[in-house]
């Protein structure tokens, strides 16, 4: 109104249910152009190439069940509510069939939260006999070993968890709400479903010391 008066509106609703977006416009990009990326020490995965195939995003979740200090987030989406398994992999069976798409990146900051969601979600990958290669990202509190080899089984070939630190006082600083004991058994758990466990660590939170890194070092 060109008073220069700063208006700020309400925040939005989230949207809760998730299926009713529209896939995105995959028609308009040229995934082939697309990069690799491969987080593990395996070349090949359900017979995919994963030093060749682009690895292209798709999103199953929105949010997290934390609410770490130094995290967006669960401030954002402000609680965790997932696409129905028929719906997402709807739009993974799109890619594979009309594009080719064969490699896959879960962008989900806490993808196995639900754990039986995340059972449905790898039981109709198999189901429609899908041979593809995916990562995941998630929270070590958030796996068991019957998890672990259903997404094994699905075509999960590495999963990275926010660990952050291994000094329990910079978790509880940074308000993780969880432990290192989580963080080892759910690595020793990855690896004996033979995924590959990909470490994500801070180094220089608030309260960060020589001794607290050398700690997660060791």
């Amino acid at each position: 109104d060109g008073s220069g008066a700063i208006r700020s509106t309400r925040p939005r609703k989230p949207v809760d249910r998730l299926d009713a977006l529209p896939f995105p416009a995959w028609h308009l990009l040229d995934l082939r152009k697309y990069p690799p990326h491969n987080d593990s020490h395996l070349r090949s995965v359900n017979g995919v190439n994963l030093e060749k195939e682009p690895r292209i995003s798709i999103v199953f979740s929105r949010g997290c069940k934390g609410h770490c200090t130094f995290c967006s987030t669960w401030w954002i989406w402000r609680g965790w509510r997932h696409r129905s398994p028929q719906n997402t992999v709807d739009e993974i069976e799109l890619l594979y069939g009309k594009f080719g798409t064969r490699h896959f990146c879960f962008a989900d900051d806490a993808l196995t939260y639900d754990r039986d969601a995340t059972l449905l979600l790898c039981e109709e990958i198999i189901a429609r006999n899908l041979k593809i290669a995916f990562q995941a990202t998630t929270r070590t509190d958030c796996v068991d070993a019957a998890v672990l080899r259903k997404m094994k089984q699905a075509g999960c070939y590495s999963i990275a968890y926010g660990i952050e630190t291994a000094s329990p006082a910079l978790l509880r600083a940074m308000g993780k709400e969880n432990d290192v004991e989580a963080s080892e058994r759910a690595i020793r758990l990855t690896r004996e479903a033979g995924i590959s466990a990909v470490a994500l660590i801070i180094i220089g939170n608030v309260g960060e010391t020589d001794e607290t890194i050398d700690e997660t070092i060791r």
